[in-house]
């Protein structure tokens, strides 16, 4: 049972006791008593006090140790004046008294006191010396460089204590250095990403492109700062526009414009600080699966990466983000002109595919198959004969981007979208003619997702010829559907369309939801899934490896998930069989 203080701040008064207890050469065991606090704590606080650490000799009793050290050279009244000054944030001046002679002072000058902000350094790193001492056990007092302390220092017990866990039970040690890298963001040091990968556009280089891109933005400092950017990218919120951003924190579109700006120049750090940071490995993993044999940045890699993890942002704005997080700032208009060249040349190509007719005839008939792989409520009444509008204003036409507005001759109006797939489906419903009408983000449906209520916006609503009606909900891949929040939102949806008797389709442009439940998974994949996850929550780098151990590919795991309903998450990437 741990003692009535323990985790608890030190105070003067405790301090003081505790220099008197040991003038009085009482043991660590008979003073954690009186302190209501462990023996280890008493020995690294009497440390902290005395300045130093624990570099005794094994054999020797560290708390002795500890005594004489603050027997040394100085009384122990006067560590209890210079404790006192450190409390009020007094240092004491030099002093350059004589003897009565005229003499120098044969006495030793007193230390130079400590600050009130350096005192409560030394209460933080204690504090990390005991989560340290909880998860190791009994042993010697951590080790490490003091700007590695002051790291440390800077998280929360918890989240000290769970990242400590995680790495003495997977890597059977804890050092500073990992100990820091997995405070940062969880299973850093194991995320990989590959050129190969980016280039057969495999649903592992996007998650781990997600999950790289998250974690390289810890590099700012600022909470707010880093939401801001993380939304106008699009990997958090519902929209990426400055206007909703500003709403949210109730400041100006400016205002947020400067803030992005503000953590883009953050973002371009240079080299490595005097310690080794998340970013400063995400940096390193974005400059080798990027960069060419010259050590320029590689445009297609780049237009492949952010069209997958970012695919709601303004594709230059994302560039550019790119090439900071890769120590390429100076070469980003350079980089920005080359993606805008490869972007007009597969326009360019597209045109040409869209003219052929058989074509078409595919696109029909693959929508057709859509309509009915929608979910159906048994009875679909019949649709309002009124014609939709839009609920959020659509963005205004971009060509550094993906995101913009598609001038529709059945509508007679510019119909707004946020992604490529978006624009495909919009082709879709233009071409078929079995469609009546349709609306992009046409309502609003409340939906609660981690105990809070919250809100999301259909991507299209369609009325067909027939009179039936039904929401649409699209992602770039089918497997993010398989998400615990798009689970959240697709169960408040079909509530929604059951209600109304409207049918709702979930899919990325050729597969629905459908598909991603009756996908053939053989039962033992399901079974080696479960037993292998059991009660524990994995990150991206273990389940990557269990995947290509077994054999298993992403599709097959994201249908286990969406059928069974587990727990999978992102920013960081967690997944587990139970909530």
């Amino acid at each position: 049972m741990r003692p009535a203080r323990h985790g608890q701040a030190w105070t003067e008064e405790e301090d003081e006791q505790l220099l008197q207890e040991i003038r009085r050469g009482e043991s660590a065991s008979e003073i954690k008593d009186r302190h209501q606090r462990t023996e280890r704590a008493i020995v690294l606080r009497a440390a902290a006090l005395a300045g130093t650490v624990h570099t005794a000799a094994p054999d020797v009793d560290p708390f002795e140790w500890v005594r004489s050290c603050l027997l040394r050279e100085n009384s122990l009244p006067d560590w209890s004046a210079r404790l006192r000054r450190s409390y009020r944030g007094v240092t004491q001046p030099a002093s350059h008294s004589s003897e009565p002679n005229g003499l120098p002072s044969s006495k030793q000058p007193e230390p130079e006191s400590v600050t009130s902000a350096s005192i409560q350094l030394l209460r933080e790193q204690c504090r990390v010396q005991e989560v340290w001492a909880e998860i190791v056990g009994a042993g010697p007092i951590l080790r490490g460089t003091a700007a590695e302390l002051r790291v440390l220092a800077q998280f929360d017990e918890v989240t000290l204590r769970s990242a400590g866990t995680r790495l003495l039970d997977s890597c059977g040690r804890l050092t500073t250095p990992d100990w820091i890298l997995e405070c940062d963001w969880p299973d850093v040091e194991r995320l990989r990403l590959s050129s190969r990968d980016l280039r057969e556009g495999a649903e592992e280089a996007r998650i781990a492109s997600v999950e790289l891109l998250s974690a390289a933005t810890r590099v700012i400092r600022s909470d707010r700062d880093r939401d801001v950017l993380l939304r106008r990218v699009g990997l958090r919120g519902s929209s990426t526009k400055l206007a909703d951003i500003g709403a949210d924190y109730g400041i100006t579109r400016e205002r947020v414009r400067q803030l992005v700006t503000r953590a883009m120049v953050r973002l371009a750090v240079g080299r490595p600080g005097e310690v080794f940071r998340a970013w400063d490995h995400t940096r390193g993993v974005l400059r080798t699966a990027l960069q060419t044999s010259t050590g320029a940045l590689d445009p297609e890699l780049v237009l492949v990466l952010v069209e997958a993890a970012l695919p709601r942002a303004d594709i230059m704005f994302a560039t550019r983000l790119v090439a900071n997080l890769s120590g390429h700032r100076h070469a980003a208009d350079i980089l920005c002109d080359q993606i805008l060249r490869l972007v007009h040349e597969r326009e360019q190509r597209q045109r040409a595919i869209r003219r052929s007719t058989s074509r078409q005839e595919r696109r029909k008939r693959g929508f057709h198959e859509l309509i009915d792989k929608a979910d159906w409520p048994e009875d679909s009444s019949k649709a309002d004969p009124a014609r939709c509008l839009p609920v959020r204003v659509p963005r205004e036409p971009d060509h550094r981007s993906i995101a913009g507005r598609w001038k529709s001759p059945l509508l007679g109006r510019f119909v707004g979208y946020d992604s490529q797939v978006e624009l495909d489906f919009i082709r879709l419903l233009e071409e078929s003619d079995l469609v009546e009408d349709y609306c992009e983000q046409p309502l609003e449906i409340e939906y609660e997702f981690d105990g809070r209520r919250r809100r999301y916006f259909p991507d299209f609503i369609v009325t067909l010829r027939d009179g039936r009606r039904f929401l649409v909900e699209i992602k770039a891949t089918l497997g993010d559907f398989a998400m615990y929040q798009n689970m959240a939102k697709l169960e408040a949806a079909r509530q929604y369309c059951d209600a109304r008797g409207w049918g709702l389709l979930g899919t990325e442009g050729r597969h629905s939801l459908v598909d991603l439940r009756s996908r053939a998974v053989a039962p033992a994949v399901e079974s080696a899934l479960r037993d292998w996850l059991g009660s524990r929550v994995v990150g991206w780098p273990l389940c990557r490896e269990f995947m290509r151990e077994q054999g298993i590919p992403w599709a097959d795991v994201a249908s286990v998930i969406y059928r069974e309903r587990w727990h999978w998450r992102i920013q960081p990437f967690r997944l587990s069989v139970q909530v």
